[in-house]
């Protein structure tokens, strides 16, 4: 007997993301507002002062970091499932034209600042073209226009070791769920020791050890509940608690690395509410004015300064609000989305076709037909 009341219409009854939904998603729409989020508190947070200090921008660049380890595992463990290996010279390609051809526009624009409006001091520049800016020497010069760039070369270090340690190092039978996370959980062991800089790489790891989880059925088993909307509201309220008590917290500890360890971990559990294909959370971040911004964020990441101060916001918290960190914004974004055109999407496509001639190449060499690229999602720089 039907319970609905005459002349309406039932609901369909919409269960938790089923494993097999989630091995065919092709693209998560939803990261692309997480990272338009992520990004603009950076940007307000560096150049609001007081104002947007209650923010807490300055932890915008580990939602980053999560989703760019959850992403770039997915397509890992993907590449692996289609073709029974990872190549690892299409994923250094893959990774050398998304990253390397904006941060390189950027610091030769930031070079011309340093030129131009001093202070003339290149003494850090070996540092920014090794990709290893968080062990410059403190100082005038690049700093001033491009020393946020050092999240970029934690990223570039990370993704050296990982696919080699994750998915080569070992014999294939050893390949498997525990292996992987027994990698990142050494890598938490090696931060309790070293809790500096360590701390970002686990934070990558906590996104790395969220898609090995999520790619097993058992494992996927673990986090489902996430992926239901009282689940996912839970995650996703944890992850903005943290974020709202952060610098109390860290002032109250005496240090940050308990708060980014808890925030890491907060944004982890929270990415299977975000690629669930439908609910309210998903509807908000997909939404296309967010999708736009995410989809540029990475140059907005990396042009926020020079734009900024191009538009004369100099960065003296004193002196700036509100009004003037949604300046420095809109025209990060302007310069951002300049560099995402012609910069970019061009060098981006550059690498694709690289990584297919190097595939059919490899597959025939070895008597292969070359498969097409299914499963694939987005990537995050």
């Amino acid at each position: 007997m039907s319970t609905t009341s005459p002349g309406r219409v039932a609901r369909p009854f919409r269960p938790r993301l089923e494993h097999s939904r989630f091995l065919t998603e092709r693209h998560f729409g939803a990261f692309d507002g997480v990272r338009a989020i992520a990004a603009a508190m950076v940007v307000l947070f560096h150049f609001g002062g007081a104002a947007t200090a209650p923010i807490n921008g300055w932890l915008g660049v580990h939602l980053f970091f999560v989703l760019s380890g959850f992403l770039i595992t997915t397509l890992l463990l993907r590449e692996e499932a289609r073709r029974a290996r990872v190549s690892l010279v299409e994923f250094w390609i893959r990774r050398l034209f998304r990253i390397v051809p904006a941060y390189a526009v950027v610091l030769a624009i930031a070079l011309v600042f340093v030129a131009r409006l001093g202070p003339a001091d290149y003494s850090s520049l070996p540092y920014y073209l090794s990709f290893s800016v968080e062990w410059a020497p403190p100082g005038p010069g690049l700093g001033a226009y491009y020393g946020h760039a050092w999240t970029i070369g934690i990223e570039q270090k990370f993704y050296l070791i990982w696919p080699v340690m994750a998915f080569v190092a070992v014999p294939v039978a050893f390949r498997r769920p525990a292996w992987r996370l027994g990698v990142i959980t050494g890598l938490g062991f090696a931060t309790i020791w070293f809790p500096g800089v360590l701390v970002h790489y686990l934070v990558i790891g906590f996104g790395c050890a969220i898609a090995v989880l999520m790619n097993s059925r058992r494992g996927f088993a673990v986090v489902r509940p996430l992926t239901t909307p009282v689940g996912g509201a839970a995650a996703l309220s944890a992850l903005i608690v943290v974020q709202i008590v952060a610098r109390s917290a860290a002032d109250s500890l005496g240090s940050e690395v308990p708060v980014v360890l808890a925030y890491g971990a907060c944004a982890a559990l929270a990415i299977p509410g975000f690629v669930v294909p439908s609910g309210f959370v998903t509807a908000v971040l997909s939404a296309a004015p967010l999708r736009w911004i995410g989809a540029r964020s990475y140059s907005l990441y990396l042009i926020q300064t020079v734009a900024a101060v191009t538009v004369g916001q100099v960065i003296r918290p004193a002196h700036i609000g509100w009004g003037g960190a949604l300046v420095a914004l809109a025209a990060s974004l302007l310069a951002a989305d300049l560099i995402y055109r012609y910069v970019e999407q061009p060098m981006i496509r550059v690498g694709k076709r690289l990584v297919g001639r190097h595939r059919e190449r490899s597959e025939r060499d070895r008597g292969l037909t070359s498969e097409p690229g299914g499963g694939a999602v987005s990537e995050i720089g």
